[in-house]
């Protein structure tokens, strides 16, 4: 099985306040992420992560990684270049680049990077991170028009890495919200 994340910012204090998230404390945060993930991700799926995957961590990336099941594969984010100075890349991910394609099990063509793209391939989904659950002006009336793309932001997307049709149905949900 194949799941999507982005903007998971594990050990980022801030992010909370910045996203409106429910936790009380990074460490909440980072327990509840891990859990969320591990109930749902076997060690044989594949997870996509779309960038920043950790930010400002207080606690070791490192553990963070080895406490996580999947197949890990990094979409590099704005925010991952310090933290990844720091492992041998290799032996945590399955592949780490700046953008990646996929045709999954049900023959869906799936295009990845960081950056939310406006006039993805035809007949492919588009699936981005970085603007978190936010809807920023300079780009959201196209972006909200385009029904391939989708955000697979942790925000968005209940704190857990979500399969295309779960992104489909949260991505449908907070495009409507206010």
């Amino acid at each position: 099985m194949n799941y999507f994340i982005s903007d998971t910012h594990f050990g980022h204090e801030n992010i909370i306040r910045f996203c409106d998230r429910p936790f009380e404390s990074v460490e909440q945060m980072n327990e509840a992420m891990i859990n969320n993930w591990n109930d749902r991700v076997t060690d044989n799926d594949h997870v996509y992560i779309l960038g920043d995957f950790a930010f400002r961590c207080v606690t070791s990336v490192e553990k963070i990684l080895q406490s996580l099941s999947g197949k890990k594969h990094l979409i590099i984010g704005n925010h991952d270049k310090k933290w990844m100075s720091t492992l041998d890349l290799d032996t945590y991910f399955e592949s780490v680049d700046h953008a990646a394609y996929i045709i999954d099990d049900n023959k869906q063509r799936i295009w990845m990077a960081h950056y939310p793209v406006i006039c993805p391939p035809r007949f492919t989904w588009a699936l981005y991170g970085h603007i978190h659950n936010n809807k920023p002006a300079e780009c959201w009336d196209a972006l909200k028009n385009v029904d391939l793309a989708l955000n697979c932001g942790a925000d968005v997307n209940h704190f857990a890495p979500a399969t295309l049709e779960e992104l489909i149905a949260n991505n449908n949900a907070w495009k409507t919200q206010d």
